[in-house]
């Protein structure tokens, strides 16, 4: 379903931005109406923090466009003349701050002044050849003439205006518009979306049925040895010390009032008194190695005792599908078949996500799936790239020849 309105939050920290769509999705039944982050060219209300160059670039913005802003406000500073939101965040203050939003509200956006054509030669430094109207002295202070009080003279009637507009001779020299080299600076990219011919010339290279391969293995450690990359301290996110073992033994993890998880790397489990949801912060922030604290053997033997530990695979299809944005990733065919291999217990934390699981038990379209879980197809696409991050997913590309589906 789609949220009847979209904020944005420019110039916080990313655990703030983390933090903040977390609370959307906690606050969906506590708000009159549905919320999403989404970018700010989309949001009706634009979150600012004044105190980042980029915060006060938005604020700046937003006045000009006539879109709604708050601020965030920091206990001893002075209080905004208009919405504002505290931090730390807390549940509450977000509730009032969207619920006592008006949609129908409009802003007067700052009006921006045009200029006519005297604005090129205002101030070219040439002194003798403009006047001051003396009606705009009086309203400047001394020593301070603005630029709005200058008037062209007789020197800036005598303009070659034709030399302006006339053409360069070189201008359509080949040898101008076209280098015959590149320069040292300059850098191949790849596109990351396939073309009509690229998709054409690996269609008939692959077999038609796929056994989806996740980068790093089916969402199990490698066992090999931590890659360079991840040497360090860190941060990183929480997939890497599920994918690598950056972890040598049982470790708990507990940050920013979080409920706490314990990952077992050699068992590749985890544990938590926590559903999914209340995990979600640990995959939308990166995670340093000293955040982790080792068990004790007695801890561990308890771990072990309670017979409370789930495999970490539930950790990893979690963060693909909070990471994965609605976008289907790119080497898969939108017309083709797509099924599970084997049910992910995860009806009571994704309820709504667990209708597409169970919509996916057969081979079926995108658009199939879809309809019969009654969901979008962004939320397909996002569980299509979660169940591929585990290695459950299988699919078959539509035949050569046969017309897509209307």
């Amino acid at each position: 379903m789609a949220a009847d309105h979209v904020i944005d939050y420019i110039g916080g920290s990313d655990e703030d931005v983390a933090h903040l769509r977390l609370m959307l999705r906690k606050l969906r039944g506590r708000l009159r109406r549905t919320w999403e982050m989404g970018a700010e060219i989309h949001a009706d209300l634009v979150l600012v923090d004044r105190a980042s160059v980029a915060g006060e670039a938005a604020h700046q913005r937003t006045l000009e466009r006539g879109v709604a802003c708050a601020e965030i406000w920091r206990e001893g500073d002075p209080l905004p003349a208009d919405r504002y939101l505290p931090l730390p965040l807390r549940e509450d203050d977000l509730v009032a701050l969207l619920d006592g939003f008006d949609p129908g509200s409009i802003i007067a956006p700052v009006p921006l002044i045009s200029h006519g054509a005297d604005f090129f030669v205002m101030d070219i430094g040439d002194d003798a050849g403009l006047q001051v109207d003396p009606n705009l002295l009086s309203a400047v202070p001394d020593g301070d003439l603005g630029a709005g009080a200058w008037q062209r003279g007789a020197a800036a009637q005598d303009l070659d205006h034709d030399a302006l507009f006339r053409r360069d001779p070189m201008a359509d020299d080949v040898r101008m518009l076209v280098p015959d080299s590149l320069g040292n600076a300059a850098l191949e990219e790849r596109e990351g979306r396939p073309t009509a011919r690229s998709r054409a010339r690996s269609e008939t290279r692959r077999e038609t049925t796929f056994e989806a391969e996740e980068p790093g293995g089916a969402g199990i450690a490698d066992p090999v040895a931590v890659p360079q990359a991840l040497q360090g301290g860190g941060p990183w996110p929480l997939r890497d010390y599920l994918r690598h073992p950056i972890l040598a033994a049982p470790a708990r993890l507990e940050l920013m009032g979080l409920p706490p998880l314990v990952l077992d790397p050699k068992q590749e489990s985890y544990d938590s008194p926590a559903p999914l949801p209340e995990l979600e912060l640990y995959c939308l922030q990166s995670l340093k190695r000293s955040d982790w604290q080792p068990l004790s053997s007695a801890e561990i033997a308890d771990l072990h005792a309670a017979g409370t530990l789930r495999p970490w695979r539930r950790l990893l299809w979690m963060d693909r599908l909070l990471t994965s944005d609605g976008r289907l990733e790119p080497q898969f065919d939108r017309a083709g078949t797509f099924w599970i291999t084997r049910w992910l217990d995860i009806i009571h934390d994704y309820p709504h996500h667990a209708r597409i699981a169970s919509a996916m038990m057969q081979p079926r379209r995108l658009h199939e799936i879809a309809e019969a879980a009654k969901a979008t197809m962004t939320e397909v696409f996002d569980s299509v790239n979660a169940f591929h991050a585990i290695g459950d997913l299988r699919w078959e590309a539509k035949p050569r020849g046969e017309p897509r589906s209307a």
